[in-house]
């Protein structure tokens, strides 16, 4: 068998030779597997929980644990104990301690995926089945309420939340994070001065868009607890709140603040960067995530920003270093591989897109944006039936997404399916009657279709809520022409144009109507 670390073949079943076992590190990356050995275990887990924005107790160093992810998960399995087997307190004690090490050891993708799970994303029946020996703990163990325990509890509830959204529903994700609050609840309701309580049940809170809620979490601890060095975490939840709410000011001052006290914070000058490039302040943005990777270069989930950034603002050479950067240090990256593909499109390598579409996708099979643009792709390239498989995929993820929707709709009025794609458009429309692009996308079909009047109504519907929308004014343009209104199309297009001045298409367009009004009224 040969070693996963350096490859050197072994005539024993071990996953690590002896050479590389007595090395100071004791974590290894090799591909897809991940190698853990007691002597920083419990160092691995406490970065790992930070990872995860929960405080969780500490476990010790209890555990020699080998996983590899490309096979299966019988040695994990093997280590949880054999609960059935221990004595009543004994079955108490060590569910406690292998859910902390669950929890720690970051067993699903955490919400902002800065840390490979242990086990693959299509399974965390383990962390399930340590949920439910925790929650039988509470009902064989009454006696006074335990503190420990709630966490512990709540915790793994937030951990299976985290799980990727192709793996778990909608409806599975929002029942664990109102469990999470519950047992977050009971924390606080037997110690309402419990830190972890407040910190915990905001955050989780702050993951079911409760924002405001979360904000008066993080104001009553930062009311009645000394803001220390140590608990800098609440300032920062608390300005992503003001963020996700769009008051940018006082996000940014929270950040200040907590920079303020910690000139190194990594994480708020990352989260002050997000607010410059909310901003449109790209520059400023690229500052603030510079100085973060000062502090911490290996940060992927930053240079991931900064490259959407650089994206955002047609910056693509620059974009594509930052994601190489990032593949250098985790080459299972799905992000970057996803965004590596955005960059190639948007300089029309549209084959080496889809390639690294396809990286994204092997190592991650629901990442529901990759999904969609590797269709989009296969549209622009004539592939329709392909281009289909990857929106149907999608869609069995999430069902009711808009933008999916759109494309698949878009994709059937290509195909001239044109009673299907204004199924799919109807169904959009039936969840939100002033989506303007689905208004846009109805008015199309109809104006494709030769309903000329109804056509100008979706129009004139979609920029009524949002007026810059260019192909509006242009396809209303066309369909005026249709009418013979010739003057009407003409001021279409020049609405267009005085969006995008370079939008060439409404300069044909135009020219095209005004030959055609000049040899009427001639």
């Amino acid at each position: 068998m040969a070693c996963v670390n350096c490859g050197m073949q072994t005539e024993t079943e071990v996953y690590i030779c002896e050479k590389c076992e007595n090395e100071e590190s004791s974590q290894f990356r090799i591909g897809a597997s991940i190698c853990i050995f007691p002597s920083t275990l419990n160092n691995m887990m406490l970065s790992s929980s930070d990872m995860l924005g929960l405080d969780t107790v500490r476990s010790t160093d209890s555990l020699n644990l080998i996983v590899d992810i490309s096979q299966d998960k019988r040695l994990i399995e093997e280590a949880s104990f054999s609960l059935e087997n221990m004595t009543e307190s004994g079955v108490k004690n060590q569910q406690k301690e292998f859910a902390r090490m669950l929890i720690n050891m970051g067993l699903s993708l955490d919400l902002e995926e800065k840390v490979n799970p242990i086990l693959p994303e299509n399974d965390y029946s383990l962390v399930e089945k340590i949920l439910k020996a925790n929650e039988e703990l509470e009902n064989n163990y009454p006696g006074m309420p335990d503190i420990e325990l709630y966490l512990l509890i709540g915790s793994l509830h937030y951990t299976i939340s985290s799980v990727n959204s192709g793996i778990i529903t909608v409806a599975q994700k929002e029942y664990h994070l109102n469990k999470a609050v519950e047992y977050f609840d009971k924390v606080l309701s037997t110690d309402k001065n419990s830190t972890s309580g407040w910190k915990n049940k905001a955050k989780v809170l702050l993951e079911r868009g409760e924002y405001e809620e979360a904000i008066q979490c993080l104001n009553w601890f930062l009311d009645n607890f000394e803001l220390t060095r140590d608990n800098l975490s609440v300032l920062i939840n608390k300005g992503i709140a003001f963020y996700n709410l769009g008051d940018l000011d006082k996000a940014r001052e929270c950040y200040d603040k907590v920079i303020d006290k910690d000139p190194a914070n990594v994480e708020a000058w990352r989260r002050r960067g997000d607010v410059f490039a909310k901003m449109d302040r790209w520059g400023g943005a690229i500052q603030c995530y510079n100085e973060a990777l000062k502090h911490d270069p290996t940060r992927e989930d930053i240079l991931i920003s900064m490259a959407e950034t650089y994206i955002n603002h047609g910056k693509y050479q620059e974009a594509s270093k930052c994601l190489d950067s990032v593949l250098k240090i985790n080459i299972w990256n799905t992000e970057a591989w996803y965004l590596q593909g955005i960059v190639f499109s948007k300089i029309g390598r549209w084959g080496a897109a889809i390639q690294c579409l396809d990286k994204a996708l092997n190592a991650n099979s629901s990442h529901i944006k990759a999904l969609k643009a590797k269709g989009d792709l296969l549209v622009g390239t004539n592939r329709f039936e392909d281009a289909m498989d990857c929106y149907e995929k999608a869609l069995k993820i999430l069902p009711k997404d808009p933008e999916i929707l759109i494309s698949k709709g878009r994709l059937l009025k290509l195909m001239k399916r044109y009673d299907d794609a204004q199924k799919i458009i109807e169904e959009i429309l039936s969840i939100n009657e002033d989506d303007p692009l689905a208004l846009f996308e109805k008015g199309d079909i109809l104006q494709e279709t030769g309903k000329a009047y109804k056509a100008l109504k979706c129009f004139d519907d979609a920029l009524k809520t949002d007026p810059s929308m260019v192909e509006a004014y242009y396809k209303k343009g066309l369909t005026l022409e249709k009418l013979r209104r010739y003057k009407e199309a003409i001021q279409c297009y020049d609405m267009a144009l005085e969006l995008d001045p370079k939008f060439e298409k409404a300069q044909l367009a135009k020219k095209d109507c005004q030959l055609r009004m000049d040899g009427k009224s001639g």
